[in-house]
Order: C-alpha cells, then sequence, then structure tokens
C-alpha cells in the first residue's frame, strides 16, 4: 500500500493526523501493510525528511524523486521460521510518498542512514534574482 504525503509550503497541523496516527513508529494497519513514522521539517534552504527504518540496512531502501514526489520504499524479507520459534519483529514491505514543494531542487536532493533513521534532505531552488539592466549613455 502506497502512503502519500502532501507538502504545499509547510503546514505541520495539517500533516498531523496522517504522520502521527499511532503512538508506535512502526505502524501496521489492518490489511497489514508496515507504515513507518516519518517528520518533515523545513529549514533555512532545505526539507529535511526523516523516517524510522530500524533493522533495514543500506541496500534494503530504494528512493527516488519523480516531478517533485519523493518514495521511500523498503521490503525486509523473513528468514525462515524454525520449530519452538518465535517471531516478532516486522517483516514486509513499505512504499511512503512525499510531495515536496515546487521549489525543491532535485539535484539537491540527498540521503543518509544512521541508527535506524534515514534522513532525507531535499534543498530549495535558489530564488530568482531580478536581472540589473544597465542603462545605456
Amino acid at each position: 500500500m502506497r502512503h502519500q504525503i502532501m507538502l504545499r509550503g509547510f503546514e505541520p497541523l495539517a500533516l498531523f493526523n496522517d504522520v502521527f496516527d499511532s503512538t508506535n513508529s512502526w505502524n501496521r494497519r489492518r490489511n497489514g501493510s508496515i507504515t513507518p513514522a516519518i517528520d518533515v521539517h523545513e529549514l533555512e534552504g532545505k526539507y529535511v525528511i526523516s523516517v524510522d527504518v530500524p533493522g533495514y540496512e543500506k541496500d534494503q531502501i530504494k528512493l527516488s524523486i519523480d516531478d517533485n514526489v519523493l518514495t521511500i520504499s523498503a521490503e525486509r524479507v523473513s528468514s525462515e521460521k524454525k520449530d519452538g520459534s518465535i517471531v516478532e519483529r516486522q517483516r514486509g514491505a513499505f512504499s511512503r510518498r512525499v510531495r515536496l514543494p515546487d521549489n525543491i531542487d532535485e539535484d539537491q536532493v540527498v540521503a543518509k542512514l544512521n541508527n535506524g533513521v534515514l534522513e532525507v534532505s531535499a534543498g530549495k531552488k535558489k530564488a530568482d534574482q531580478p536581472r540589473l539592466i544597465e542603462i545605456a549613455a
């Protein structure tokens, strides 16, 4: 199941019901899909999206951006269950989509993974500066 958040400017209260719909950082929906918790912050010159992905390795996570939509997806497969095993850790796939504002420079999107938190930084385009026109003599 894909889950999308749309940002128009930055409206934290508009995101509240969608992003923080669980007190658990991993929300397993009724249909079995996994939805990791995310935070979105607008900072000077960039947006920062933090995603809880505990237990995922860098090579299990895929990021893409197309037409200002950031897609974050990952999959963790179950190991073979043996007799007497108890398996409680989350397994499965997820995909989250975040629509970013039009002022994002897609060439300035970078990501890092540290201690189970994926941090995606999306730089803003430089504001158009007025062009100075020289007056001829």
